[in-house]
């Protein structure tokens, strides 16, 4: 079993343990308010993470380990307002979703990408 665990902001802490190829177990903890979520994800949320990280690193000039979940388009990864436009068109490709202008600008970290992308899937199935 793998273990990976990272403290993110705003006092949540993030633990995934890798348990076969395809399934994977992951700790959220917010320490203040002492809420612990266990979500069971499988390959389906992996496999996103790593297009969206194949699509920035492309789009951004980033390499694929600096980019985090909680990684800020603008902040963390230099990405400026015509790279977040492309960046949005290439997600709709990749993904075959729509993301409207209002939707875009919700979109600001790459975990809000993954969470648009996850729940339009979802809906489009």
């Amino acid at each position: 079993m793998v273990s990976f665990k990272n403290t993110l902001k705003d006092g949540v802490s993030l633990q995934i343990f890798k348990k076969t190829k395809n399934d994977l177990s992951v700790n959220y903890t917010k320490k203040d308010k002492d809420f612990l979520r266990r979500k069971q994800i499988g390959s389906s949320l992996k496999s996103t993470f790593d297009d969206i990280k194949q699509i920035i690193s492309k789009q951004l000039s980033v390499e694929e380990d600096k980019i985090q979940t909680d990684s800020n388009f603008t902040k963390d990864l230099g990405a400026d307002s015509l790279d977040l436009v492309e960046l949005i068109m290439a997600l709709e490709e990749k993904f075959s979703i729509t993301i409207s202008d209002q939707d875009a600008l919700k979109i600001n970290t790459v975990q809000d990408a993954i969470d648009f992308i996850e729940k339009n899937k979802k809906q489009d199935a």
